[in-house]
């Protein structure tokens, strides 16, 4: 490497041995567009899943579930005390029902 110090041509060539090559990474979903079923994940599956879900309202979904059946519908997770508009609208790509 004419012309690059030693020290940065080093540094350069890491940079370029530890990038990202793209084959890993295309075999995962991005994290937007996993989902999660509402209807069978469990607290810490939903918590760690939705964004502006935290282990108390995941646990409120769970309990909501048991106590009414299956949600069908983003509507249904509405009555769920603490789940608003906002957070709903932030996950909808994430959610499954089925």
């Amino acid at each position: 490497m004419q012309g690059i110090p030693a020290p940065k041509a080093v540094v350069l060539l890491m940079a370029l041995a530890f990038a990202p090559c793209g084959f890993a990474q295309s075999e995962a979903l991005p994290p937007e567009t996993e989902q999660v079923n509402v209807n069978q994940a469990d607290a810490d599956t939903l918590a760690d899943m939705l964004d502006g879900i935290g282990p108390a309202k995941a646990q409120a979904i769970v309990e909501y579930r048991a106590q009414h059946g299956d949600f069908q519908s983003l509507d249904d997770l509405r009555e769920v005390s603490g789940i608003g508009e906002a957070t709903l609208r932030l996950n909808e790509a994430r959610i499954r029902f089925d």
